[in-house]
Protein backbone atom coordinates (compact mmCIF):
# COMPACT_ATOMS: atom_id res chain seq x y z
CA UNK A 1 0.00 0.00 0.00
CA UNK A 2 2.81 2.36 0.91
CA UNK A 3 4.53 1.67 -2.44
CA UNK A 4 1.31 2.42 -4.32
CA UNK A 5 0.97 5.78 -2.60
CA UNK A 6 4.61 6.63 -3.42
CA UNK A 7 4.05 5.70 -7.11
CA UNK A 8 0.90 7.84 -7.27
CA UNK A 9 2.69 10.82 -5.72
CA UNK A 10 5.61 10.38 -8.16
CA UNK A 11 3.23 10.24 -11.13
CA UNK A 12 1.39 13.34 -9.97
CA UNK A 13 4.70 15.14 -9.55
CA UNK A 14 5.78 14.26 -13.09
CA UNK A 15 2.39 15.30 -14.45
CA UNK A 16 2.74 18.66 -12.70
CA UNK A 17 6.16 19.23 -14.30
CA UNK A 18 5.09 18.26 -17.85
CA UNK A 19 3.05 21.41 -18.72
CA UNK A 20 6.02 23.61 -17.87
CA UNK A 21 7.91 21.94 -20.73
CA UNK A 22 5.28 23.20 -23.18
CA UNK A 23 5.51 26.84 -22.11
CA UNK A 24 8.56 27.57 -24.28
CA UNK A 25 7.99 29.60 -27.46
CA UNK A 26 11.14 28.17 -29.06
CA UNK A 27 9.98 24.62 -29.76
CA UNK A 28 6.91 22.81 -28.57
CA UNK A 29 7.62 19.39 -30.08
CA UNK A 30 4.44 19.49 -32.12
CA UNK A 31 5.36 21.87 -34.95
CA UNK A 32 8.09 22.12 -37.56
CA UNK A 33 11.11 24.21 -36.74
CA UNK A 34 11.77 26.20 -39.94
CA UNK A 35 14.82 28.30 -40.75
CA UNK A 36 14.49 32.02 -41.48
CA UNK A 37 15.25 31.34 -45.17
CA UNK A 38 14.41 27.95 -46.67
CA UNK A 39 14.86 26.42 -50.14
CA UNK A 40 11.69 24.93 -51.59
CA UNK A 41 11.04 23.01 -54.81
CA UNK A 42 7.59 23.95 -56.16
CA UNK A 43 6.05 22.04 -59.06
CA UNK A 44 7.18 18.55 -58.14
CA UNK A 45 4.86 15.70 -59.03
CA UNK A 46 4.36 12.28 -57.51
CA UNK A 47 5.69 9.32 -59.50
CA UNK A 48 4.94 5.85 -58.18
CA UNK A 49 8.43 4.58 -58.97
CA UNK A 50 10.53 7.35 -57.43
CA UNK A 51 8.24 9.43 -55.23
CA UNK A 52 8.04 13.22 -55.35
CA UNK A 53 10.14 14.86 -58.05
CA UNK A 54 10.36 16.70 -61.34
CA UNK A 55 9.34 14.60 -64.35
CA UNK A 56 10.43 14.89 -67.99
CA UNK A 57 8.83 12.77 -70.71
CA UNK A 58 9.93 11.89 -74.23
CA UNK A 59 13.11 10.01 -73.34
CA UNK A 60 13.83 9.15 -77.00
CA UNK A 61 14.09 12.85 -77.91
CA UNK A 62 16.65 13.75 -75.20
CA UNK A 63 14.28 15.90 -73.16
CA UNK A 64 15.18 18.68 -70.78
CA UNK A 65 14.25 18.63 -67.14
CA UNK A 66 13.75 21.68 -64.96
CA UNK A 67 14.41 21.74 -61.23
CA UNK A 68 12.72 24.84 -59.77
CA UNK A 69 14.23 26.37 -56.62
CA UNK A 70 12.41 29.03 -54.63
CA UNK A 71 13.23 30.85 -51.42
CA UNK A 72 10.70 30.86 -48.61
CA UNK A 73 11.06 33.59 -45.99
CA UNK A 74 13.95 35.99 -45.58
CA UNK A 75 12.21 39.13 -46.84
CA UNK A 76 13.99 40.59 -49.85
CA UNK A 77 17.02 38.27 -49.70
CA UNK A 78 17.61 36.60 -53.08
CA UNK A 79 19.82 33.96 -54.65
CA UNK A 80 23.11 35.47 -55.74
CA UNK A 81 24.52 32.27 -57.26
CA UNK A 82 24.42 28.51 -57.33
CA UNK A 83 27.78 27.65 -55.80
CA UNK A 84 27.59 23.98 -56.77
CA UNK A 85 25.26 21.31 -58.02
CA UNK A 86 26.00 17.78 -56.88
CA UNK A 87 24.16 14.74 -58.17
CA UNK A 88 23.86 11.01 -58.27
CA UNK A 89 21.81 8.72 -60.47
CA UNK A 90 19.74 5.61 -59.82
CA UNK A 91 17.38 3.34 -61.73
CA UNK A 92 13.67 3.34 -60.93
CA UNK A 93 12.01 -0.02 -60.30
CA UNK A 94 10.51 -1.78 -63.33
CA UNK A 95 9.74 -5.14 -61.73
CA UNK A 96 12.77 -7.02 -63.04
CA UNK A 97 15.20 -4.60 -61.36
CA UNK A 98 15.69 -3.95 -57.66
CA UNK A 99 14.02 -0.77 -56.40
CA UNK A 100 16.42 2.15 -56.16
CA UNK A 101 19.50 0.36 -57.41
CA UNK A 102 21.97 3.18 -57.02
CA UNK A 103 24.36 3.61 -59.92
CA UNK A 104 26.41 6.24 -58.16
CA UNK A 105 26.53 5.65 -54.40
CA UNK A 106 27.76 9.15 -53.53
CA UNK A 107 26.97 12.64 -54.74
CA UNK A 108 29.47 14.04 -57.25
CA UNK A 109 29.87 17.65 -58.35
CA UNK A 110 28.36 18.16 -61.79
CA UNK A 111 28.37 21.95 -62.09
CA UNK A 112 29.47 25.07 -60.20
CA UNK A 113 29.33 28.88 -60.16
CA UNK A 114 26.03 29.69 -61.86
CA UNK A 115 25.11 33.38 -61.60
CA UNK A 116 21.47 33.92 -60.59
CA UNK A 117 21.58 37.67 -60.02
CA UNK A 118 19.50 38.03 -56.86
CA UNK A 119 16.22 36.40 -57.94
CA UNK A 120 14.06 34.66 -55.32
CA UNK A 121 13.48 31.68 -57.62
CA UNK A 122 15.61 29.91 -60.19
CA UNK A 123 14.96 27.22 -62.80
CA UNK A 124 17.84 24.82 -63.29
CA UNK A 125 17.15 23.28 -66.72
CA UNK A 126 19.45 20.65 -68.16
CA UNK A 127 19.09 18.10 -70.96
CA UNK A 128 19.23 14.37 -70.51
CA UNK A 129 22.43 14.37 -72.59
CA UNK A 130 24.04 16.83 -70.16
CA UNK A 131 23.10 14.84 -67.05
CA UNK A 132 23.85 11.43 -68.60
CA UNK A 133 27.43 12.51 -69.36
CA UNK A 134 27.97 14.16 -65.96
CA UNK A 135 29.77 12.82 -62.91
CA UNK A 136 26.35 11.87 -61.46
CA UNK A 137 26.57 8.57 -63.39
CA UNK A 138 30.07 7.78 -62.12
CA UNK A 139 31.29 7.31 -65.70
CA UNK A 140 28.76 4.57 -66.50
CA UNK A 141 27.03 4.58 -69.86
CA UNK A 142 23.39 4.16 -69.03
CA UNK A 143 21.02 5.40 -71.72
CA UNK A 144 17.72 3.90 -70.66
CA UNK A 145 14.47 5.48 -69.49
CA UNK A 146 13.56 5.70 -65.81
CA UNK A 147 16.98 6.79 -64.64
CA UNK A 148 16.48 9.48 -62.06
CA UNK A 149 18.87 12.11 -60.81
CA UNK A 150 19.01 13.33 -57.24
CA UNK A 151 20.53 16.79 -57.02
CA UNK A 152 21.76 18.86 -54.09
CA UNK A 153 22.14 22.61 -54.59
CA UNK A 154 24.49 24.83 -52.60
CA UNK A 155 23.32 28.40 -53.04
CA UNK A 156 24.73 31.75 -51.98
CA UNK A 157 22.24 34.39 -50.91
CA UNK A 158 22.56 38.10 -51.62
CA UNK A 159 23.43 38.62 -47.94
CA UNK A 160 26.47 36.30 -48.30
CA UNK A 161 24.94 33.36 -46.44
CA UNK A 162 25.21 29.90 -48.02
CA UNK A 163 22.44 27.28 -47.88
CA UNK A 164 22.53 23.62 -48.88
CA UNK A 165 19.29 22.04 -50.08
CA UNK A 166 18.02 18.58 -49.34
CA UNK A 167 18.28 16.32 -52.39
CA UNK A 168 15.53 16.60 -54.97
CA UNK A 169 14.72 14.03 -57.66
CA UNK A 170 14.12 14.39 -61.35
CA UNK A 171 13.25 11.47 -63.64
CA UNK A 172 13.28 10.96 -67.40
CA UNK A 173 10.29 8.86 -68.51
CA UNK A 174 9.49 7.34 -71.91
Amino acid sequence: MKKSIIYIIALLGMAAMFPSCLESDDFDGLTDSRPEVAIEFPGRQYDQEVGLGFIATGFDNSPSITYTLQLEGGGDVGISSIVSVEGRAAIADEGDRDLDVTICPSFEQIEEDINVGGARSFEYTRTYDFLSTSAALCSQDLRIPDVYYELIFTIELTNGEQLVSMWVRGIFKE
